[in-house]
């Protein structure tokens, strides 16, 4: 796969869903990891934004810059599915 096949690919995921599952880790001695459901944008597939609900009850912000997000089509079949990881520090 090429390049700009794989973001083909990614810029398709984005465009086709709504939600992702994004991961925190706690600033704490442990490192505990925290992942949410948030619902994502992408103005321009550079930067993603997402919301939670306030409701949530653990915040998906650290103090950590370390975060990852999975955006995934769940409503195909077993093995059938397409999925893309991303990874970097959140907006400063």
């Amino acid at each position: 796969m090429t390049e700009a096949d794989l973001d083909a690919h990614a810029r398709g995921l984005k465009d086709a869903n709504l939600y992702a599952v994004l991961g925190t880790a706690a600033d704490d001695d442990d490192g505990i990891p925290w992942t949410s459901p948030v619902y994502f944008a992408t103005a321009d597939y550079a930067e993603v934004f997402w919301v939670s609900s306030p409701d949530g009850g653990t915040p998906v912000t650290s103090p950590r810059p370390e975060l990852s997000m999975v955006i995934f089509d769940s409503t195909v079949p077993t093995y059938q599915g397409r999925v893309v990881y991303l990874s970097g520090p959140p907006p400063s």
